[in-house]
């Protein structure tokens, strides 16, 4: 039953792995090298942001900066990488922060489907967007989804709007159907169980960013813009 509770948690960002850029990014993007990871990890010490020359191009100029403004725009350390590398999308996060070995929130978006994030609440930021979207009947592309994600996360209320969410997929007041309807004596014990794994998952992202934030330990890379 947990199993399956965290999978019904979850399907909230599923549709985030599909949002494509449409066909002229692609057209952009068609002619690409993998950047191996060791030397992401290396400049992102330096800068962040990295970007490589293809998504730079795709994305444009305004884009990275407003990415860039979020990143550098609040109290915690966010590393952003919008690259293309050997390995998957969910994976090259995570790989991408191992090889750093500086903790922060990681977010990918390579030349492919999805919005992936590793460590530091990255992951529930996404989930957060991408519901919040959802409400609102707004579709999001991969690049607003990253940077949505990305400024939620520097917000002093995102342990507040996080819970919120939790709260509503509980109750499955959500405009969408995607919640957890509590009808009947059945529904009733579902929704204890989900409950109680759900508030579990809030108190751990709570626990996470008050340890963060009673660290103070905020990366400052030299060189960033």
């Amino acid at each position: 039953m947990r199993d399956r509770a965290l999978s019904l948690f979850v399907t909230v960002s599923v549709f985030s792995t599909s949002l494509l850029w449409g066909a002229s990014a692609s057209a952009q993007t068609t002619e690409r090298e993998a950047t191996e990871i060791s030397e992401i990890a290396e400049a992102l010490i330096e800068d962040p942001v990295y970007v490589d020359d293809h998504m730079a191009q795709a994305l444009g100029e305004d884009v990275v900066e407003e990415i860039r403004s979020h990143v550098e725009g609040g109290p915690n350390a966010v590393y952003v990488v919008l690259a293309e590398v050997e390995s998957g999308t969910s994976s090259a996060p995570g790989l991408i922060a191992d090889e750093t070995g500086i903790d922060g929130a990681y977010y990918y978006m390579g030349h492919g489907s999805g919005v992936a994030g590793a460590e530091g609440n990255s992951q529930e930021s996404i989930r957060l967007a991408s519901w919040q979207a959802e409400q609102e009947g707004v579709e999001l592309s991969r690049p607003e989804l990253l940077t949505e994600s990305v400024r939620l996360i520097q917000q002093d209320t995102f342990v507040e709007e996080y819970d919120a969410m939790v709260a509503a997929m509980v109750r499955g007041d959500d405009e969408e159907g995607v919640g957890f309807p509590m009808t009947g004596g059945r529904g009733l014990a579902l929704g204890g169980l989900i409950g109680t794994v759900l508030l579990g998952l809030v108190g751990a992202v709570r626990a996470k960013v008050r340890k963060r934030q009673g660290k103070q330990q905020v990366v400052s890379p030299e060189g960033s813009m």
